[in-house]
């Protein structure tokens, strides 16, 4: 009786072992590598979790790549989605991936410094012009390059970079050269990189909170702010700040990923199909956030916002060259990011 009790207690410590964010839902014989088995007939479950909300594009095309691997991989692989933070902020996602804590998660390039500061060259303000721009080079050399060093210094597998939109500024004074930035009342963030970028525009950067930036435009506490297209058509900004410059100083991206002793536990087709369907998908992600951002552009111009288009800033290359010679050179010699600058300078068609 005492055998059978042990037996029943160990298959029962046996199955809980097997729960967890990344592990096979059906055993079969064979052998396995870091927990994860070699057998084709394997059922895995992986759990990927991200900090945007459940209507965004980014979770939206999220739940299209699950389906995409699930059925190339004939059902072996079953990725199911968490949005809102469940498994954490971003910053702690980026960790618990590193840590392997997950197998599979998502990566903000803009919070992933704390482990590969090169990654704030994705961040030098005005550096790429358009997505064009932008996708020519986070999917070649620039790409490739960053996805080397993530690997070496966080341990995670980047795949194709989904769009989290561009930021323009906006503000409740017209905008048309430098002279009419300067010393504009500009929110930002507490962070140096932020209050450095808009100081170098002659501005005068004002710490203030998200959730109080509509009541600090209404009060005249600051003049301006920047986001993207979906945040000012949707949060209604333009009613209180209706001048916007398509300024296209900062495009946000973030990343499917690996923890990379997961990755490397995978099979070369296992690899190969994860890559390939990622690649497909956010291609048509890139895409929805472009023809959102034209929606939201229509709403706004027909709501009495105004919008400037980049080039037509009277001082477009005076702003570029600023920084090109300057907090460019800065953000590269602190990140110890020249070898990467120089790629994407390249990929881009400048000179370093």
């Amino acid at each position: 009786m005492k055998k059978r009790i042990i037996a029943v207690l160990l298959t029962g410590v046996m199955m809980l072992s097997l729960a967890g964010c990344g592990g096979k839902t059906e055993s079969s014989a064979g052998e396995t590598k870091d927990g994860v088995s070699t057998e084709s007939t394997e059922t895995v479950e992986l759990k990927l979790g991200h900090p945007l909300g459940p209507g965004t594009s980014q979770h939206i095309y999220l739940e299209k790549w699950a389906e995409a691997v699930a059925e190339a991989s004939n059902g072996k692989y079953q990725i199911t989605i968490y949005p809102s933070s469940q498994f954490g902020e971003a910053r702690e996602l980026v960790e618990s991936l590193s840590n392997g804590i997950y197998n599979i998660g998502w990566v903000d390039s803009s919070t992933m410094d704390f482990l590969v500061p090169e990654a704030n060259m994705l961040y030098l303000a005005f550096f790429f012009e358009d997505y064009a721009q932008l996708w020519s080079a986070i999917d070649g050399n620039t790409g490739a390059k960053l996805t080397e060093i993530t690997e070496e210094k966080a341990n995670i597998h980047l795949l194709s970079a989904f769009s989290l939109g561009c930021r323009e500024i906006f503000s409740n004074k017209e905008i048309v050269d430098l002279s009419s930035l300067k010393n504009l009342k500009f929110r930002v963030p507490e962070l140096d990189m932020w209050i450095n970028t808009f100081k170098t525009l002659g501005m005068n950067p004002t710490p203030v909170a998200w959730s109080e930036l509509y009541t600090a435009l209404a009060s005249g506490i600051v003049d301006g702010a920047c986001a993207n297209w979906e945040t000012i058509a949707l949060q209604q900004m333009y009613t209180e700040a209706p001048y916007i410059w398509e300024s296209n100083h900062f495009f946000q991206t973030g990343f499917p990923a690996f923890n990379l002793e997961f990755w490397n536990s995978l099979s070369e087709e296992d690899q190969q199909m994860f890559t390939e369907t990622c690649l497909e998908i956010a291609a048509e992600q890139r895409a929805n956030v472009e023809e959102l951002d034209g929606e939201y552009k229509e709403e706004i111009l027909n709501n009495g916002g105004n919008i400037l288009a980049r080039n037509d800033f009277a001082d477009i290359d005076e702003v570029i060259e600023t920084y090109q010679n300057g907090l460019w050179k800065d953000m590269v010699a602190q990140a110890d990011a020249q070898e990467l600058y120089e790629i994407m300078c390249t990929d881009t068609g400048k000179n370093p």
